[in-house]
């Protein structure tokens, strides 16, 4: 028997014995237990889930043992990926930390901070949060303008982020600033690690069209940093927070797509219980999600099969993003075509029928999470395809003027 099938049976094993008692089990149609519950309790939840994987030996799988992992091969977290997919594990709070923070810091930390930070960052015991986005700096990342000033053998901080997902939960957060205003746009930034309990931040919630808060802005107002808490070289930060992207494009481009919006079988069944399943319309729109979801899957795979070849994330995370976010939109499109009006109005009552709702409000914002979809072309046009970088307007021309 090939290893690999004793650390599959294991896996099975642990989520058939806790899955149904913690409600991590979805429906017969795919769909995940709806979510309403107050913030405090869903921290509790997703802290308990991991704690429940670390105790199994199945938490941070492919991590090396010395900064909290399992040390094994990336090849088994494949695995349980595949196990899991029946089931809703409560882990969205930590996906920021653990899927975009954590590499950064085993890539550019120094030795002490990989051992301070990635132990309780990979158990869940401190939560942490991406501070890039800022009111004129989102996909334009380098134009970021909160400034980190030196400050005797510190920094000090001053400025403003904006939609940063669970920095209300976050203890440490990843803090990209501009450190040099007289350097270039890319030279002139750093990466710092911050500690979101230090005075001098101010943590304001967003409330979103869903009704909930996820997002936060977040206001820096002399905030000291000490001289260790730059994460990669001083005026290197471009370069550390392209890892950090290459890493959420992948969380997202690999993620199930029916993660994002409703799957294609879910869709399927909410046609045929209202009798639209025999429209051939319909089907063919239900056909070709199925079709985009099995493409999505492949680059997925694709991107998968590159992590475990060794190959640091490229490109092919933005096609893969760009692929689950198409396919996203479409099902949550098709879904508001089954449902109508029930997909936008519902019975405060009817934790089920919200979950449509839900879906409508956030799955636009996917076309901006993680880098826009123009961003995502213009970086496949340049880097896969060869194209010329578009031109850069490098002065303003005014009607009648000299041209």
């Amino acid at each position: 028997m090939p290893p690999d099938d004793d650390f599959r049976r294991r896996v099975r094993s642990f989520l058939a014995r806790h899955g149904p008692a913690e409600g991590w089990l979805r429906d017969e149609h795919g769909r995940p237990p709806p979510d309403d519950a107050p913030n405090e309790v869903r921290v509790a939840r997703a802290r308990r889930c991991l704690s429940l994987l670390f105790e199994a030996g199945l938490g941070a799988i492919s991590w090396p043992q010395r900064y909290g992992g399992q040390g094994l091969s990336n090849r088994q977290q494949v695995i349980f990926n595949e196990e899991a997919t029946g089931y809703a594990l409560p882990l969205d709070i930590f996906i920021i930390g653990v899927g975009m923070c954590a590499p950064t810091v085993l890539a550019h930390g120094t030795e002490e901070q990989r051992t301070r930070h990635l132990p309780p960052l990979l158990r869940g015991t401190e939560i942490w949060c991406q501070l890039f986005s800022e009111p004129q700096a989102g996909s334009d990342l380098a134009g970021v303008g909160c400034r980190a000033e030196p400050d005797g053998d510190g920094w000090s901080v001053s400025g403003q982020k904006v939609w940063t997902s669970g920095a209300h939960n976050a203890a440490y957060g990843m803090l990209l600033a501009r450190s040099d205003p007289n350097s270039s746009r890319h030279a002139g930034m750093t990466m710092f690690i911050v500690d979101m309990s230090l005075p001098g931040i101010d943590i304001r919630p967003l409330r979103q069209m869903s009704g909930v808060s996820r997002f936060n802005e977040v206001f820096f107002d002399g905030c000291r940093l000490d001289h260790d808490a730059a994460l990669g070289e001083v005026g290197q930060g471009w370069r550390t927070a392209i890892t950090t992207l290459m890493n959420e494009r992948v969380s997202i481009g690999t993620s199930n797509p029916a993660g994002y919006g409703h799957p294609a079988s879910v869709l399927a069944a909410e046609a045929r219980r209202r009798g639209r399943i025999d429209d051939p319309a319909m089907t063919d729109r239900i056909s070709q999600l199925i079709i985009r979801e099995r493409i999505t899957a492949l680059l997925g795979q694709r991107v998968t099969e590159a992590l475990l070849a060794g190959v640091q994330p490229g490109p092919e995370g933005s096609l893969a993003k760009l692929s689950g976010t198409q396919v996203s939109k479409e099902s949550a499109s098709l879904a508001l075509e089954i449902l109508g009006s029930e997909a936008v109005a519902w019975d405060a009552a009817d934790n089920l029928a919200a979950s449509w709702a839900t879906v409508q409000c956030s799955t636009p914002g996917l076309s901006i999470a993680g880098g826009t979809d123009e961003i995502m072309r213009n970086l496949l046009a340049e880097r896969i395809l060869g194209l010329p970088r578009e031109p850069k307007i490098t002065a303003r021309h005014e009607p009648g003027g000299n041209q």
